[in-house]
């Protein structure tokens, strides 16, 4: 929509801006920098000097990523209101429309755009909420030529959150006024803290309670102590949408540990979501039974309640998600199904899925948001680095391994052998 002008104005094109956004390092940190200092880690240092190497490091990151915030903003002329509403996570959807857009056009059709809200942990639970979102993406679509552009996607991500606090809005106010008992109209972040608790927002693991942690000091804008209904009722859109994203990344982690796809991954979460019609998060025989016919996967309920019995530990009688990737695993193993050749490692290393090398670094002890600040360019120095390879190398040939799994198994091993080495 906006090529013309961009053209006029002398601005990067799609093109230019896919090969690296303007400015040092393309966007990331430079990975030299963080490789220096992994090769000097073999002497001890004494807790100021780590201090003051940690802060180092959070003050560049920081740097880097207001950088790419503003470099996001200029090359696809943001507005300021809506640079202000969307800067907290621009990045993140900017990284995702670029992962999403595999053909380079600059744009995403509606399937991969609904595929992408669910990723970004915007998607409701139940059946009736998700048609409410199709819908919106759908109108969203003002000129009907069934494309969306970064802005676009960016009102679409607007609409469905407006959407979502206006059907839980009545709700969350009449709990925010039972827990506002001076009835001042904000609440301590104890109280908030209580509040999320009686509604069932409880984090499941270390990393979710750190982040929502985050989430409540963030919400307290003026540090009085106090939050607001408004303020309130956004923390509470931002820990859904963030716990979502969590839940997501880490049924990536179990998806790829099994040797599937992140594709695949999202075809099993197509099917999964589409029986479970209660949004209740898990799937019982009957269910499973009519989602692997959707998959034309045809057997008998007598094998399926067998594969439920072995999965299932607490014999519920049903499966979650990541339980039910664990059948498609014994699927592929007793006959074959979903075999797909990109679960294999047979490409030269620049070619690797970005998620694969991302968990790669992580298994390096790498820190998480290091890796996830830095450029496609320097993932792949990164990696290259770690394995001592080069970016064309075939990576089956060069590291003895067939298919991502044994991938993960490699760098495990492979970061055991040096930290023992580090110890003698």
């Amino acid at each position: 929509r906006d090529r013309g002008l961009r053209a006029e104005l002398g601005a990067p094109s799609w093109a230019d801006w896919r090969r690296g956004p303007p400015g040092p390092g393309g966007g990331g940190l430079d990975s030299r920098d963080m490789w220096d200092m992994t090769e000097q880690s073999d002497d001890k240092v004494d807790f100021k000097t780590l201090q003051a190497v940690m802060n180092k490091s959070r003050e560049k990151l920081l740097r880097t990523m207001r950088r790419r915030e503003y470099e996001v903003k200029e090359f696809f002329m943001l507005d300021e209101d809506t640079f202000r509403r969307f800067r907290r996570d621009l990045i993140q959807l900017h990284d995702a429309f670029f992962q999403y857009d595999i053909d380079e056009s600059g744009s995403l059709g509606h399937a991969e755009v609904f595929f992408m809200v669910k990723d970004l942990g915007l998607m409701p639970k139940t059946r009736r909420e998700r048609t409410m979102v199709e819908n919106i993406i759908s109108e969203a679509d003002a000129d009907l030529n069934h494309e969306f552009d970064f802005t676009e996607l960016l009102n679409v991500v607007d609409l469905i959150r407006l959407h979502r606090q206006s059907i839980q809005r009545e709700d969350l106010r009449v709990l925010f006024e039972r827990y506002d008992h001076d009835r001042s109209g904000a609440l301590s972040v104890a109280e908030i803290s209580a509040l999320l608790a009686n509604m069932g927002i409880m984090p499941y693991t270390r990393a979710e309670q750190e982040e929502l942690a985050d989430l409540i000091l963030s919400a307290d804008d003026d540090g009085s102590g106090t939050i607001g209904f408004e303020e309130f009722l956004t923390l509470c859109q931002q820990i859904e949408e963030k716990v979502n994203r969590m839940r997501y990344e880490h049924e990536i982690d179990v998806a790829i540990s099994l040797g599937f796809t992140e594709a695949q991954l999202r075809d099993f979460k197509w099917v999964f979501d589409m029986m479970d019609t209660d949004g209740s998060g898990r799937l019982d025989l009957e269910e499973i039974h009519g989602g692997l016919l959707i998959m034309e996967r045809p057997i008998s309920q007598g094998r399926v309640a067998r594969m439920i019995r072995r999965l299932d530990s607490q014999q519920r009688a049903s499966l979650d998600f990541s339980q039910f990737l664990g059948l498609m695993q014994i699927l592929h193993e007793e006959d074959g199904s979903f075999l797909n050749e990109s679960r294999a490692v047979n490409v030269e290393a620049y070619k690797l899925e970005p998620t694969v090398m991302r968990r790669v670094l992580e298994m390096f002890k790498m820190p998480k948001a290091y890796i996830a600040a830095v450029s496609k360019e320097d993932l792949v120095d990164l990696f290259c680095r770690y394995f001592q390879i080069k970016r064309k190398a075939n990576v089956r040939d060069v590291l003895g391994v067939k298919t991502v799994p044994e991938l993960f198994k490699l760098a495990k091993s492979k970061e055991a052998f040096v930290r023992t080495l580090r110890r003698t």
